[in-house]
Parts: C-alpha cells; sequence; structure tokens
C-alpha cells in the first residue's frame, strides 16, 4: 500500500494506492456513494498506476500533529474516543468491517473547529483492529496532559 498528498485547487487528498485491485467491491461502492458520518468521504480513481482511493481531508489536521506540541486533555480524549465509538456504530449499519478502519495517528483527522473525528476506511486491509485500537491507546498516553486531572 502506497500514500501520498495531493493538493488540488480547493481540495487536499489522501491518496491511497491499495495492495488488493478492487477486490471489495461492496465496500468501494458503499464509501463511494454514502457520506458516512466519522469517515473520510471518499471516491475512487482509476489510473495507469492502478486504482487509486482518494479521501478528502480538505481543513482536517491528523491527530499526531495536532498532538505534536500539546498534551491532551481529558475532555479531548473523551472526544476522540466517542467518535471512534460513533463510526463503529456506523459501520454496523452499512455492514462494513472494523478490521478495514485505519487506526494509526496520521490517519485520523480532526475537524478543528468542531473536533469532530475523521477515520478512514480502506476496504481489503484486514488489520486487527483491537490491536490497532491498543497501540492507538498507547500512543495517547504518551500524549496526556498530566496537568489536567480529568
Amino acid at each position: 500500500m502506497e500514500i501520498r498528498y495531493q493538493r488540488e485547487l480547493k481540495h487536499n487528498y489522501l491518496v491511497v494506492s491499495p495492495d488488493a485491485d478492487g477486490e471489495q467491491f461492496y465496500e468501494l461502492h458503499m464509501l463511494a456513494e454514502n457520506r458516512i458520518k466519522g469517515l473520510l468521504n471518499m471516491h475512487v480513481k482509476y489510473s495507469e498506476e492502478g486504482l487509486l482511493y482518494y479521501y478528502e481531508i480538505t481543513s482536517k489536521q491528523p491527530l499526531s500533529r495536532l498532538l505534536e506540541n500539546k498534551g491532551m486533555k481529558g475532555e479531548e480524549i473523551i472526544k476522540l474516543i466517542t467518535g471512534i465509538s460513533a463510526v463503529l456504530d456506523s459501520l454496523e449499519v452499512f455492514l462494513l468491517k472494523e478490521e478495514d478502519i485505519w487506526l494509526v495517528p496520521d490517519q485520523i483527522y480532526i475537524e478543528p473547529e468542531d473536533s469532530q473525528v475523521f477515520l478512514c476506511l480502506i476496504p481489503g486491509l484486514k488489520n486487527d483492529f483491537p490491536d490497532a485500537m491498543r497501540e492507538l491507546l498507547q500512543f495517547l498516553l504518551g500524549k496526556v496532559d498530566h496537568r489536567d486531572k480529568e
């Protein structure tokens, strides 16, 4: 899987070149045709490189960048975890799998205005979600603002 970023006139995209070539037709169709709350909007493009997934990240910031120079307060941790939980609830409605969620700090996006969480679902990713969640929580423990009592 290759990752790059593309800036266009009024949009920024996270571009993923998947390992599997469109084998996940159902998931691709659900992501391309629906706006699922808490997931990055995605569309598919075919190029000479093959199949490419374009995820809209305009005006969103990766979690890792937001935490570079500051600690996370209790309220922010609660918003992040409840945001991830809400996305998981949305997945069930669309029959999508949590194993396709890319749960790394560089690919978890936050809307700075309202702190809404956006996750990246990559059809065919097949990661171990509980293990990825554990790694995310370990990352967050290192970023906690220990002066905040919450």
